[in-house]
């Protein structure tokens, strides 16, 4: 089985078929696809202090934005789902990405739930909101019977979002050697 973040995922210009939780909409947020023209706003995010501290695998210049971009583009094409990107309705700001990802960890193939916030952009609720949105179109669409969110075992406020997200701690793995808990939330919770 291949390591989280081991896989190729370079889009090959495919046609994309998205599974039906693959965009959500809620209150304050809506969400679109991305593409290159995202790099350059989501290196800004890959500079900022706490980006370097949870992911350190990615290099903060211009190639590492666009490496993540690309990684979500082939997301699509592969899996029908990727991060996207969160577009606050009343201003059209790009917030910052959330989506869902097929992860492979060292025990088994998991549905993640993943959500990255610009700095500015954070206490503000909107990572749970997104979160939430993406549980609950994954379990009434019936696309998975459990989410998990991978998690830096240090990153406390992502941990917050995943325990108002209604998970639990399951299980801890290692991305590229940094240890990472699993959190999970099964149908009907």
């Amino acid at each position: 089985m291949a390591r989280l973040g081991d896989e190729d995922l370079r889009p090959t210009g495919k046609p994309v078929d998205l599974s039906p939780c693959a965009l959500i909409e809620t209150e304050r947020l809506s969400t679109r696809l991305l593409g290159p023209d995202d790099v350059g706003i989501w290196l800004e995010f890959l500079q900022s202090e706490d980006s370097r501290t949870y992911l350190p695998f990615v290099e903060a210049d211009a190639a590492g934005a666009g490496w993540w971009i690309e990684r979500q583009m082939g997301r699509y094409e592969r899996d029908g789902h990727g991060m996207v990107a969160l577009i606050l309705k009343d201003t059209g700001e790009f917030a910052g990405q959330a989506g869902l990802m097929t992860q492979h960890t060292e025990v088994s193939e998991e549905l993640e739930i993943g959500y990255h916030l610009r700095p500015s952009f954070r206490g503000k609720g909107l990572a749970a909101e997104a979160a939430r949105a993406f549980k609950e179109g994954v379990f009434a669409t019936g696309f998975a019977d459990s989410v998990v969110s991978i998690i830096h075992v240090d990153n406390s406020p992502s941990q917050r979002v995943a325990e108002r997200n209604g998970m639990e701690r399951d299980y801890r793995t290692g991305i590229y050697g940094v240890p990472h808990d699993v959190w999970r939330v099964q149908s009907g919770r």
